[in-house]
């Protein structure tokens, strides 16, 4: 469920140029992660909704244009990181810090599948509604209002959406890994696709198998699942460009 969430969301992140703004939501999540653990509430609720409140400031702002938005992302990239890494201090939860970090999939329980699935229904309804607007809306934002389309409204869905993923994700593989589930599936579709549909299609198809795959060789190596599966995305994302450039050099 982790690989398809992720394989739905990257193609709009892709198109959208979201990388950063991704970078800066998972790591704003560690703060609101560690004053869950500080407050004795449930850590990740407080990450869902502090990263949703940051996503919303830098989104905001941009849109005022008041301040550039990977300014604001990287001020609060520092600063929620800050924020975490002094309240576990004072806490006292440097274990439970490092499963944030890092991610551990042995830490999933019954309630988080059930959240997982509700996560990923909604997400497929909201692609099959929307996607195109998305695509309206990556190509010109202006082009896209004069059809009718609320960009804000779509953005701030996608915020919603993208906050929900990455704290989903990071029980898988933590912050520091969670942007290779969230860019290289759509990566994957825009080097191999020849359309749209094949671009979402590749994502889909990429992004199941290499989470996967990934996972389960770190069970027959007997390795931290989150890091085998970010360097094995990573290392096939290298690969498929080495053979894109390699086969773009041949005569037809």
């Amino acid at each position: 469920m982790i690989g398809y969430v992720n394989s739905l969301i990257s193609p709009v992140v892709i198109m959208e140029d979201l990388a950063f703004i991704g970078v800066g939501i998972s790591h704003a999540a560690f703060g609101g992660a560690a004053l869950g653990l500080f407050l004795n509430w449930d850590p990740f609720l407080l990450a869902f909704l502090y990263s949703l409140v940051i996503g919303g400031i830098i989104s905001s702002s941009a849109l005022l244009k008041r301040i550039k938005e990977n300014t604001l992302i990287g001020i609060f990239f520092s600063f929620s990181m800050a924020l975490g890494y002094i309240l576990i201090s004072l806490k006292g939860s440097y274990s439970n810090a490092w499963g944030y970090l890092f991610g551990s999939i042995y830490t999933l329980g019954v309630k988080d599948l059930w959240i997982m699935g509700v996560v990923s229904v909604l997400l497929t309804l909201w692609f099959l509604l929307f996607f195109k607007r998305y695509v309206l809306i990556s190509f010109s934002e202006e082009l896209a209002a004069s059809y009718g389309v609320p960009v804000w409204a779509m953005k701030a869905l996608f915020l919603v959406f993208l906050s929900a993923d990455i704290v989903l994700s990071i029980k898988l593989v933590g912050i520091i890994l969670v942007n290779t589930l969230l860019i290289i599936p759509g990566a994957l579709g825009k080097i191999f696709g020849r359309s749209f549909r094949g671009f979402v299609f590749i994502s889909l198809l990429s992004g199941l198998s290499l989470v996967s795959s990934g996972f389960f060789i770190s069970l027959k190596l007997d390795l931290p699942p989150g890091a085998v599966v970010s360097l094995f995305m990573s290392l096939f994302l290298f690969l498929s460009l080495l053979y894109s450039r390699l086969t773009s050099r041949r005569p037809s």
